[in-house]
């Protein structure tokens, strides 16, 4: 093993130290904040709470600038799951969130489901079936918005088959304007991939198939939803990565975006650790090929680690644990995470659902 490799694989480790070593400094007396300062993710106009999906902006467009976070809110203003309406827009180096989308229904419950196409933005949404429901979750859809944050076009689905509660999004940019579009759906257990096609008119389904499914799933509304949630996508091994909350591990669907027929199976297991998992949601990838996942404490509940980001290497069938951080003393608080990476420098952003705050660590590997 190279020492390049060597170094990489404890990327996260290294994270960790210069963490300790910033708060060592911090405690002689500099005056200067070291560590992330979190970043309320409350927008002014309407209060929403609970943020979910987190964005960085590779490239400007529109009202959008290359570093730029986008933070969805999955509740409204008095914490009520379902209802919240907003995404904001944390430039980098403010300390405010500025509304950079803000739905026109009553209820939309914006999601984790959250990504880049081009010059588009697409976010899913689980919403109550009327504003006044409080007994069930509709099926929602994922609306495209364009740089202003203004709705283009909405991809729904009228059968609730290949979009049911769309919870996490990973994108494969395709040449000549196409792309696939892989959903996680929360009331159905499944994940699909969505080959699409887009002009400046909108994002068009072309079609869809079912790259996963057998995932558990658990609605009990207004206050649990549970389900596969986090995706990410490795166009190098063309490896599709489903973190499900509720089985508790994290999946791997080979030749995800070749898959011609409609699969009955989560696909190969790659992680597998309760000691350390207690319930999965949003994931990436870091530059050395390990995972990152958010453990908000969902299911196989641990006091002792409640909110924490874990690092492990993928491999079937139960994966390595690498390490660990948390964000929070309470539970529920880890859910969206993203990654930006220029050169060697490597910026990790997270939501602690329980302050509606944004923070960023960034590093060097």
């Amino acid at each position: 093993m190279g020492k390049e490799i060597v170094t990489a694989r404890f990327m996260l480790l290294r994270l960790l130290a210069a963490v300790a070593v910033l708060l060592s400094l911090n405690a002689a007396g500099l005056a200067a904040p070291l560590l992330p300062v979190p970043v309320s993710t409350v927008p002014a106009t309407t209060g929403d709470l609970n943020p979910y999906g987190v964005l960085f902006i590779p490239n400007s467009f529109g009202i959008l600038r290359r570093g730029d976070i986008l933070v969805s809110n999955f509740n409204n203003n008095e914490n009520t799951m379902f209802l919240g309406t907003t995404i904001v827009d944390i430039r980098n180096g403010a300390q405010t969130a500025t509304p950079f989308y803000t739905s026109s229904a009553a209820g939309e419950g914006l999601s984790l489901a959250l990504g880049q196409l081009q010059n588009f933005i697409i976010i899913g949404n689980v919403p109550t079936i009327t504003p006044d429901d409080t007994t069930t979750a509709g099926p929602g859809s994922l609306t495209v918005l364009d740089g202003s944050g203004a709705v283009v076009n909405t991809l729904s689905d009228p059968t609730a088959t290949f979009i049911d509660g769309p919870w996490g999004l990973a994108i494969n940019q395709k040449p000549n304007n196409r792309a696939q579009l892989f959903v996680s759906n929360v009331l159905n257990g499944t994940v699909w991939r969505l080959d699409v096609s887009f002009n400046g008119g909108g994002v068009t389904i072309n079609d869809e198939v079912k790259v996963g499914s057998g995932y558990l799933f658990e609605l009990t509304f207004p206050t649990v939803v549970n389900g596969p949630a986090g995706l990410v996508y490795n166009a190098k091994t063309d490896t599709l990565y489903v973190a499900s909350e509720l089985d508790n591990m994290i999946f791997a669907i080979a030749q995800a975006s070749t898959i011609a027929f409609n699969q009955a199976t989560p696909g190969t297991v790659v992680y597998n650790d309760p000691e350390h998992l207690h319930g999965p949601t949003g994931l990436l990838q870091l530059p050395n090929g390990d995972l990152l996942t958010a453990n908000d404490d969902g299911v196989n509940v641990n006091a002792a680690e409640p909110s924490e980001l874990v690092e492990f290497t993928p491999l079937a069938p139960s994966g390595i644990f690498v390490t660990q951080l948390s964000i929070d003393p309470a539970n529920g608080g880890a859910f969206g995470i993203a990654l930006s990476k220029k050169d060697d420098q490597v910026q990790i952003a997270y939501v602690d659902n329980n302050t509606a705050t944004l923070s960023v660590l960034s590093f060097f590997f």
